[in-house]
């Protein structure tokens, strides 16, 4: 039998090429509304609820929660700093600091607010940026938070930036 390296090759390296390639994610499983991209190397898991968790899998972990509220973006922004409570109440931070970054839209016209949350936790600084989306206007307002600890936000800034700018509407 002849072996046709060629062939080998070319099928290594279009996997090798295919691996490299982000994951899009449509929101929610059942009837999207929206899909977003997730960098190489990230996980995804669904909860009970249908709810995302999404890690990046590197030793300094950034998580990425989404979740669908079944609320307007209004009521969604308005929980934004309660949420960022709860958050700082469960990591047990201290020196908290947090700050409303206001209203925008990503290159893809998705509308959305960003509140963000520092402090610390055992001596290390913690950050969470907490995002209310609404990727279709007058439609469901979801809520999406990246966490970690300020060193991870710190190293995947340019991703957390990616991965709001890929939100996209599904029409």
């Amino acid at each position: 039998m002849k072996i046709n390296y060629t062939t080998i090759a070319a099928c290594l390296f279009l996997s090798a090429v295919t691996a490299l390639q982000a994951k899009s994610i449509k929101f929610p499983e059942k009837d999207p509304d929206f899909s977003f991209k997730l960098p190489e190397g990230w996980t995804v898991e669904a909860d009970k609820d249908g709810d995302l968790v999404c890690k990046s899998g590197d030793a300094q972990g950034l998580t990425l929660n989404v979740n669908k509220m079944g609320q307007t973006f209004p009521q969604v922004k308005e929980q934004l700093p309660d949420l960022a409570k709860t958050f700082t109440k469960a990591a047990s931070m201290k020196e908290v600091e947090s700050k409303d970054l206001g209203d925008d839209t990503n290159k893809n016209g998705v509308k959305g607010t960003i509140y963000v949350v520092k402090g610390k936790s055992s001596g290390q600084g913690i950050t969470a940026e907490l995002l209310a989306i609404e990727p279709k206007e007058g439609g469901d307002a979801y809520f999406l938070m990246f966490s970690g600890l300020a060193v991870a936000m710190q190293k995947h800034g340019d991703d957390i930036g990616a991965i709001v700018d890929s939100i996209k509407v599904i029409k």
